[in-house]
């Protein structure tokens, strides 16, 4: 498969996994202690556990459902920035628990 193909596949599965977390989360935060909630900001695909990195990810690995959480734009920021964590409560199903 030519690199463009292989890489137009990965990115429409990227964009499955993205659109069925948002769906899982009901299209809204998963912070509880969201100080940006009155603001109803645009919610966002964040990849809670591993950052899928600089040019994306190659191997497709960083980014299944189970990996990412539904976050409003200021939520993310504070993800991106190390200010926010994700501690899952189940190692196995992590954001999905």
């Amino acid at each position: 498969m030519p690199l463009h193909q292989s890489r137009l596949k990965r990115v429409a599965q990227e964009q499955k996994a993205m659109k069925g977390a948002k769906a899982r989360d009901g299209q809204q935060c998963r912070n509880p202690k969201c100080p940006f909630k009155a603001l109803k900001l645009r919610i966002e695909a964040a990849h809670a556990f591993q950052h899928r990195g600089m040019g994306g990810n190659p191997k497709g690995d960083r980014t299944e459902v189970k990996l990412i959480v539904s976050a409003c734009l200021g939520c993310h920021w504070l993800l991106d920035a190390k200010e926010l964590q994700v501690e899952p409560l189940d190692l196995e199903r992590m954001a999905d628990g």
